[in-house]
């Protein structure tokens, strides 16, 4: 009878260990499932800023030639634009019979304010614009003064630079492609990238006012981002929004980005919450984990 109440106990005693561990070494499972990750993803966070560097001069190119076409190159137009675009415009050749082109001279003033965002531009940029822009198909060539290059600069300080020429070209009555391909770009942390693909521009809705300001524009497009020693292949899987009001458009508010960084693998989207509000709060996910990111 001993012999038996010893091996029920000892039978007890086994269970209540197994039910112990299965809690302890269970629960410990279940931790790191949902545990914080420890990567990080700086690659995917700095691209998503570099992105802005070329928007941030197309949206103005784009905004003058459109205003320019709809209310005609005169001086007094050029002036009210600079004002606009934290500039001072100044027009060369305003009459088209001579050669079916305008060339005007975009001069960004860094202590100038400007009405797309808060942010900060230097550089000469020159425009020259051919008669038949208002046609799908039309094209403007913008070259940027390699002695003066265009620069913007963060709230933060950080600053991006741009050099080379691009192309603008109408595809249809409000949408607008630049092709990126002949342009560098100098990040803040020294790299200079090659860049490569097409930023399409689509004005979906806004004021009843010329031009984008005040306007909700969708962006769309795909390319390389190539420096010496790495390659970024990026692609809109979701088309970006931004809404340029002041205070609203110093980031896209809304869309998603798909980033291939050999080994790495990201998707950046720019409305976590699915709000649309202007603000600096992106999720990046990669290899399963989210991060949630505030860009400067």
């Amino acid at each position: 009878m001993k012999l038996l109440h010893y091996i029920r106990v000892l039978k007890y005693r086994v269970i209540i260990t197994l039910v112990f561990g299965a809690i302890v070494f269970g629960g410990s499972s279940c931790e790191n499932i949902y545990d914080e990750p420890t990567d990080n993803v700086d690659e995917a966070t700095e691209f998503a800023v570099n992105l802005h560097a070329p928007i941030g001069l197309f949206e103005t190119i784009g905004h003058v030639a459109t205003v320019f076409f709809e209310n005609g190159f005169y001086q007094s137009n050029a002036d009210t634009l600079g004002d606009h675009i934290g500039a001072k415009i100044q027009l060369i050749d305003s009459v088209f019979v001579d050669d079916d082109s305008a060339i005007f001279m975009v001069s960004f003033e860094k202590d100038r304010t400007n009405r797309f965002d808060r942010r900060f531009r230097q550089g000469n940029i020159k425009v020259v614009v051919f008669y038949d822009y208002t046609e799908i198909g039309s094209k403007i060539n913008v070259n940027i003064d390699s002695q003066n290059p265009f620069i913007l600069e963060l709230q933060n300080g950080s600053i991006f630079q741009l050099d080379g020429p691009f192309t603008m070209e109408r595809m249809l009555d409000e949408m607008y492609r630049f092709d990126l391909t002949e342009l560098k770009l100098s990040s803040p942390d020294g790299d200079v990238w090659d860049l490569n693909g097409n930023i399409d521009f689509k004005l979906i809705s806004g004021n009843s006012a010329v031009g984008w300001l005040d306007d909700l524009v969708e962006l769309q497009g795909k390319g390389l981002f190539v420096n010496s020693e790495e390659t970024h292949e990026w692609e809109i899987v979701l088309p970006l929004r931004m809404r340029y009001e002041f205070g609203c458009s110093e980031y896209v508010h809304k869309g998603m980005i798909r980033l291939l960084s050999s080994p790495n693998r990201y998707t950046i989207d720019f409305d976590p919450f699915e709000t649309g509000a202007c603000n600096k709060i992106i999720k990046i996910t990669k290899g399963g984990n989210q991060f949630e990111v505030v860009l400067p």
